[in-house]
């Protein structure tokens, strides 16, 4: 059975654990929403055209798992059109191996190179604008292979 103060005890706690968890709601609310106007900025063309990228080299990719010689020179072209608007000289080289090829172990191999070149634009691009230079930031370990 509860005397009146432990049940006014009781109370208080109920109350102030609810007071706690609104306020902290509200502080992460707050945090989320400057968050998303920092990071809701129009894309430029330059963004439009590397997200085509990485659409492509996904495409590309497929072709190659699925074992398909022609649509993978039709992907490693269409790459090719894409990476013409953007500064990826050892992507597009590959690319143009790839689609100058028929053979589809040695598109394979082409696409090995193609994969390096394009994580090392990646990572240099991440490295052009992360934010921070500590240790433990996360960017840092994206552009170090350390995401795991």
């Amino acid at each position: 059975m509860l005397t009146p103060i432990k049940t006014l005890i009781l109370a208080t706690v109920l109350i102030l654990t609810i007071i706690g968890c609104s306020s902290s709601t509200q502080e992460q609310s707050a945090d989320a929403s400057n968050i998303v106007s920092e990071t809701s900025k129009k894309p430029t063309a330059e963004d439009r055209n590397l997200a085509q990228v990485v659409d492509q080299y996904l495409l590309l990719k497929d072709a190659l798992v699925a074992s398909n010689s022609e649509e993978t020179q039709a992907k490693a072209t269409k790459m090719l059109e894409v990476i013409d608007a953007t500064n990826m000289m050892g992507v597009q080289q590959s690319a143009k191996q790839i689609a100058t090829t028929e053979d589809l172990d040695t598109q394979r191999t082409y696409f090995d190179s193609l994969r390096y070149q394009y994580t090392s634009c990646w990572k240099a691009k991440v490295k052009a604008i992360r934010p921070s230079t500590s240790s433990t930031a996360p960017w840092r370990l994206i552009t170090e292979g350390r995401t795991g």
